[in-house]
């Protein structure tokens, strides 16, 4: 350590004598300030600046902290790296205008660059700047500033304060992280500006990048599209001769905001809630696996709402196809053709919503440069590879040219920028085809012409045929066909009831049981002979909807099970009687209430905010987590059906479609749905996708909250319909005007503004700027001020009269049942009716219908259950693989005689997984019961289990690298989210460990075993330990490697030590956990202890049973409870 010269020590010794004043902002040469007495106090009182010890530290820093808020936050340190022990510290400013920290016996731990100032003062100004300058300079002048603590940052930029390059003298300004919570020390993250080619915003752990948030179009950086939605703050990014430097400055004052970087890694853009007392992030970053650096190779896309993450732009194709289907994408994409610059025959791809590849090694112009010439200027480089931009902000100018690879290229669901990409002629859609395919044009029509008469011709030929074919017998199968939009539908089984137990239950369709008249025919009510009440929709012989509708809701609906969806419980087909019969819901339809004055009052907003909810989950279901990606195209007020606890039941399917895997969006000619409800691009052009259900959703929140209907006028003046209205209310503050009368004074009004923002969200023009539904859940429950600002709605005004709200008529509408179109895929076979039985712990099943295989045919496809064929045992018998006659593999648990497990536990697991549908739980192909052998037939697993690759193989460890992991983890919790909350019974599983869990052939994990269980319970002490320790990282496996982002995987960490507390009530529900996996780790609380840190006696094998453990199917007892 160094010590003071002989003056300057004698100097410090006068200056020690006294100390500045209680409240003062400055250190003179004779007020210096000392550990123990006030701190500097801004003349504005925002900051204050004094000794402190960090939480859990008894080291002591001068820093810099906001004043009035009440959660002590440091902004800015000097002594990071050389504490003061003990009390004894002293902060001055010395003759020549040189900052001074001492400890004990007057050792210097920390000084300024020396300066020469004749009077020197320091300054804490209102910003949070500590200046050095000359007593009489103005702290309103940065020129004056002989020092300032602004171009020293630690781990928090503020507002004013520069991030970037100094180009004149080389000085780089940039975040550095704390080594942790408790130590201000620098840390391994850096967060700063890349020069390289067009400057960008890197994060960097060590010299290794981590995150990009890349460089700067004029309006935000690509790599935060959240910055376009701020209009709180504004952002600047100055790039000349002299600097390359990015700032931001407050527009409203009255909010306290911060860029702030955390010992783990992440950046988060934090804003004060005084309220509530806490810092909210508006974002986090790295805040998926697409944020990581590279994660998909060179010239491929990363897009987190597809599965896999990783993809190749049009004219591309994996380079290494089998490492892409083991989705491993470092290799990323090659092109298909290769460009043929010399013959200028090449176009671009335009990539939309992007944040820009790595610009590196690209070349940028800022000015003087259009879109049109930045294309010119890449078609005339054969090195140009692709093109964009450089500044969107007004009409766009400048232009970036990559001539590599492109690298680090995601893109977003809402936010980026257009990438213009290289590519042959051949692989563009048509740019540059049509003078080849022109001669033939008039061939192919004629060609389609005749085929489609042909086809027209068959299928009226087939429908009538069809029509007068009586169906008998116990289930029946509906053939493949193709409806007019192209759906496939292959066998399905289904409860056939035949017409007269519906002709009873209805009192021969009499006028008294008739509940209503939709487009698909009269809606009856009915009671079968065990007393349970049904609905029975009747096609009518001269309904507006058809067969094809018909056959759709039945395809659909039985391959869908989820509490917030309608249940079907069987069908009707005998001579020309189509009828579909339904779980009868007794309180009707959600317009019923909604939009009846008399009756809304019986809808509080619990109620109603709980009917939202519901309905997000059940959409949230179809888009995401069923087997099927199912688009409703008809969700409104009058299809939303209510139990007798009023939950809420999304019904009629007639006119939905399911997506295939890699469908978007769809365009059809054929536009059906209900005016008022429809969304812009869908009305207007016949483009449907997710998000189309999205608009719907969102009108309908809004009609929740205010009891109106989207389809009136509410503002004469201006012809403005609800959302119109909505909109005008929220931009005048007045959004508290919108809500219904009924719902009276007694509600939580934050909770009311959030859910009408999420409302105006999901009602946005463009698909793009709308949430998708399990963003729309994560935000229901977030802060309001966290979400973004939405923008004027689509169709906010009325267009023309008003039009009934009619899917398909002008009759009289019914909830019960307006039906609609989407096919399916099943299997064939008969269906068999396990009788209502108990097993050993009260488990109760009532008639189940499921496919029932013949001995013969299960024979047949396991070889005789040959030897070859066995792929293990467990504690249920032994399980084979098999193969149908489609080519369809199945896995065959076929229960032994000697089995440990008995008839009960087979009845258990058929009763129970035979309710349950979730891409995230395996799924039970049918049964087979003959004789004394009891069978159960699964759809098979290629990849096995998951302990597999975590304990028994070390080799095949590297192939699960850190995103399948990620997307393992969220796959269980979507899978035991719908056991726990959304499927209709209310599943523990009990049972739950690696070896359950098996991985499809792109390792999607399935949730298996619902048969007889035992808790396992492992030892989590070494995982405690090295948390504790905050050594969390030193538990990842080795085969990982080091390419994972380590924020991301503590999080995890943290999550799997809440979930294993010692006390129930401490471990959170499934619903918080998908919540907590999207989150900052530093907001989630902390863990303790967890149960079973230590083994309590010898160890037991990893089995439900004393056999050698398989994992294809170890049966569990499952219990469930009824909903």
């Amino acid at each position: 350590m160094r010590r003071l010269s002989g003056a300057t020590f004698l100097l410090y010794l006068l200056t020690t004598l006294s100390s500045p004043s209680n409240g003062a902002d400055t250190l003179t040469l004779d007020h210096p300030l000392a550990d123990g007495g006030e701190p500097l106090i801004s003349e504005g009182g925002s900051f204050a600046l004094g000794f402190f010890s960090p939480n859990g530290s008894d080291s002591r820093y001068i820093g810099i902290w906001y004043h009035k808020i009440s959660v002590q936050t440091v902004v800015w340190v000097a002594n990071r790296q050389r504490p003061v022990t003990g009390s004894h510290g002293n902060l001055s400013v010395a003759a020549n205008g040189t900052l001074v920290i001492t400890g004990e016996n007057s050792t210097v731990v920390w000084s300024s660059p020396s300066l020469d100032l004749a009077n020197p003062v320091a300054q804490l100004l209102d910003d949070g700047n500590f200046v050095v300058k000359e007593a009489a300079g103005d702290p309103s002048d940065p020129k004056s500033f002989a020092w300032q603590s602004f171009d020293y940052p630690t781990d928090t930029l503020l507002p004013g304060m520069k991030l970037g390059w100094n180009l004149t003298t080389g000085f780089n300004r940039q975040l550095t992280s704390w080594t942790n919570a408790s130590d201000p020390a620098p840390g391994e993250y850096t967060f700063g500006i890349d020069l390289r080619g067009d400057p960008q915003v890197f994060e960097w752990s060590g010299r290794r990048a981590v995150w990009r948030a890349g460089p700067w179009n004029g309006l935000w950086l690509p790599g935060v599209p959240q910055m376009e939605s701020y209009n709180k703050l504004s952002f600047q990014f100055f790039v000349d001769a002299t600097q390359v430097v990015y700032v931001f400055h407050m527009i409203d004052v009255s909010i306290v905001s911060r860029l702030f970087m955390n010992h783990s890694g992440t950046v988060q853009r934090l804003v004060w809630v005084d309220d509530r007392k806490f810092w909210n992030p508006f974002w986090s970053n790295p805040n998926d696996l697409c944020d990581t650096i590279f994660p998909c190779g060179p010239n491929a896309i990363c897009d987190t709402s597809r599965s896999p993450l990783c993809g190749c732009p049009q004219g591309f194709q994996p380079k290494n196809p089998t490492n892409w289907e083991l989705r491993d994408g470092s290799d990323g994409c090659v092109r298909k053709t290769e460009v043929d610059c010399r013959n200028g025959t090449d176009g671009f791809v335009l990539v939309s919503g992007a944040k820009l590849p790595d610009t590196s090694s690209s070349t940028v112009e800022w000015v003087g440069t259009t879109l049109d010439q930045c294309r010119a200027k890449c078609l005339k480089n054969c090195s140009c590879t692709a093109y964009a931009q450089a500044n969107i902000s007004g009409s766009g100018s400048g232009c970036i040219l990559w001539s590599t690879n492109l690298t680090d290229l995601r893109v977003f669901g809402s936010g980026g920028q257009d990438l213009y990409v290289r590519a042959a002629a051949a692989d563009l859609d048509s740019e540059s085809s049509h003078h080849r395919i022109y001669l033939t044009v008039i061939t192919v029509i004629l060609a389609l012409f005749i085929l489609i008469m042909a086809l027209v011709g068959c299928r009226v030929w087939r429908r009538k045929k069809r029509s007068s074919r009586s169906m008998s017998g116990m289930a029946t199968s509906f053939t493949e066909r193709h409806n007019d939009e192209g759906t496939e539908a292959k066998d399905l089984d289904l409860p056939l009831f035949d017409l007269g137990t519906v002709a009873y239950a209805t009192g021969n369709f009499s006028m008294e049981n008739k509940l209503g008249e939709g487009g698909f025919g009269p809606v009856y009510k009915g009671k079968l002979e065990d007393e349970q009440d049904i609905a029975v929709k009747r096609l009518s012989k001269t309904s507006v909807q058809g067969l094809d509708e018909f056959m759709n809701e039945v395809v659909l609906i039985a391959k869908l099970q989820h509490r917030n969806l309608v249940r079907l419980l069987g069908c009707c087909i005998e001579g020309e009687e189509r009828m579909l019969i339904y779980e009868y819901m007794p309180n009707g339809s959600l317009d019923s209430f909604v939009f009846d004055k008399a009756k809304g009052w019986l809808l509080n907003w619990p109620t109603r905010y709980s009917i939202i909810v519901g309905i997000a989950r059940g959409l949230l279901y179809l888009h995401q987590d069923s087997r099927l990606r199912i688009i409703h195209r008809d969700l409104k007020a009058s299809n939303i059906l209510l139990d007798m606890h009023m939950n809420p039941k999304i019904s009629d399917f007639g006119m939905a479609r399911i997506f295939g895997g890699d469908e978007t969006e769809v365009n059809t000619k054929r536009v059906v749905g209900t005016y008022g409800y429809m969304s812009p691009e869908y009305a207007m052009d016949g483009i449907f996708s997710v998000k189309s259900d999205v608009f719907s959703f969102g009108v309908l929140v809004l009609e929740i909250i205010s009891g109106k209907k989207n389809r009136g006028i509410y503002d004469s003046s201006r012809s403005l319909n609800l959302l119109g209205y909505t909109w005008s209310l929220w931009r005048e503050g007045k959004g508290l005007d919108l809500v219904d009368e009924a719902i009276g004074d007694s509600y939580p009004r934050a909770e009311v503004l959030r859910c009408m923002k999420v409302g105006l969200l999901c009602v946005q023009e463009r698909p793009e700027d709308r949430p998708t539904m399990s963003s729309v859940l994560f935000m229901l429950g977030s802060d309001s001020a966290l979400l973004p600002q939405p923008r004027q709605p689509g169709f906010v005004a009325m267009r023309g009269p008003l039009e009934p709200d009619s899917s398909t008529s002008k009759q009289e509408l019914l909830s019960i049942n307006n039906v609609s179109v989407t096919m399916l895929e099943g299997m064939s076979g008969m269906a068999i009716s396990l009788t209502e039985r108990q097993n050993d712990e009260g488990t109760e099943a009532k008639d189940l219908d499921l496919p029932l295989f013949d001995l013969g045919t299960v024979t047949d496809a396991t070889g005789n259950f040959s030897i070859e064929s066995k792929l293990g045992e467990g504690g249920f018998g032994p399980v084979y693989k098999g193969k149908l006659e489609d080519e369809q593999d199945i896995a065959v648990k076929r229960l032994s005689k000697t089995s440990v497990q008995g008839l009960d536990e087979f009845m258990n697991e058929v009763v129970l997984i035979a309710k349950l549908q979730h891409r995230n739980l395996v799924r039970l192909l049918g049964c087979c019961i003959e004789g004394e052998e009891r069978m159960l037939i699964y759809e098979y697993m290629p990849n096995g289990s998951l302990d597999s690759f975590l304990f028994c193989d070390k080799a095949k460890g590297w192939l699960l690298n850190w995103t399948t992991r990620y997307s393992i983890i969220v796959g269980i919790a979507r899978g035991l989210l719908y056991l726990h909350q959304d499927s209709r019974l209310r599943i523990i599983h009990r049972d739950l460990k690696a070896s359950n869990i098996l991985l499809d052939m792109h390792m999607n994990p399935k949730i298996s075993d619902f048969g007889m269980a035992r808790i396992f319970g492992g030892d989590e002490t070494e995982t405690w330990r090295l948390w504790r320790e905050g050594k969390g990282l030193d538990l990842v496996d080795d085969a990982i490697g080091d390419s994972y982002p380590q924020a991301e995987v503590l999080r995890c960490m943290k999550v799997g030590l809440l979930c294993v507390q010692e006390r129930p009530e401490d471990r959170p529900t499934m619903s918080a956990v998908m919540l907590m996996l999207g989150s900052v780790v530093s907001l989630l609380p902390q863990p303790r202890r967890p149960g079973f840190v230590a083994t309590r006696g010898p160890v037991e094998p990893d089995s439900s049973s004393q056999q050698d453990s398989f994992s294809i199917n170890n049966v569990s007892v499952t219990i469930y409870e009824a909903r």
